[in-house]
């Protein structure tokens, strides 16, 4: 029984779940905290439709976050989509900069005492050094061992048995790492690097489709990105689909 105060968790389940569907995801998570009535009550069709569509990359961290939701026995019967990107850190505006940071002064500028020079300096070392971050983390990607990923990405398909739809995709992002850019960071981009990258995330997908048996509708592949792939019949032979879209 609701407690005498608590009017929210008093309501039926029908105006329950209409308060919900105007709550935020981190709203409707703090009031499943609240007590235990609300942990139940808000695991409604309106709250339940926030884990419809899930999205990771390669990293550990984003396959192990999804990993705990499809081993919940509430929410992985709601993943019904899932994206699976190809993250491509794109260095070009950097290696601009970073050249034109290094031409030595010319005219005027080279008259106006230490002080550009010293913010040239300055300015330099920050780009280096964010060239250096990027590095690193391709240094980190190509060091991962498909075997573990193509397992681990294997075990989240299967807990989640059939998708309505398994998307491949590519993200290239800038230096700042907080958003993509599908227009300026492409320009310059090493595309033999990012296909590479694309047909990679293709070989280790669909192994772990063949390991996992799961049962996909829709299988789309790059179709809505400047992502590319050369697909044989070999590749995908072994699955049966309602809709195979190849970009």
């Amino acid at each position: 029984m609701a407690d005498a105060h608590d009017r929210l968790g008093a309501l039926p389940n029908e105006l329950y779940d209409q308060v919900l569907s105007h709550l935020g995801l981190p709203s409707t998570k703090n009031l499943r905290l609240a007590s235990s009535l609300h942990a139940k009550k808000c695991l409604s069709p309106a709250f339940l439709a926030c884990y419809k569509e899930q999205e990771t990359d390669l990293t550990p961290t984003s396959l192990h976050r999804l990993r705990q939701i499809t081993t919940h026995s509430v929410f992985g019967p709601a993943v019904r989509h899932l994206t699976v990107v190809a993250v491509f850190h794109n260095p070009s505006s950097l290696l601009m900069t970073i050249r034109r940071l290094r031409e030595p002064l010319r005219g005027v500028w080279s008259a106006l005492g230490p002080e550009i020079p010293n913010a040239r300096n300055k300015e330099l070392l920050d780009k280096i050094g964010q060239l250096y971050k990027i590095m690193s983390i391709r240094h980190e990607q190509q060091g991962q061992f498909s075997d573990d990923i193509v397992g681990s990405l294997s075990r989240i398909l299967g807990n989640l048995r059939s998708v309505d739809l398994l998307r491949l995709t590519a993200r290239v992002l800038r230096p700042g790492f907080d958003k993509s850019d599908q227009s300026v960071s492409i320009r310059g981009v090493n595309w033999n690097c990012l296909w590479a990258d694309c047909h990679r995330l293709l070989k280790i997908v669909t192994s772990a489709m063949s390991m996992s048996k799961v049962n996909v509708t829709t299988f789309s592949i790059f179709d809505d990105c400047f992502g590319k792939v050369q697909v044989s019949d070999t590749c995908i032979r072994s699955f049966s689909f309602r809709d195979c879209r190849i970009g």
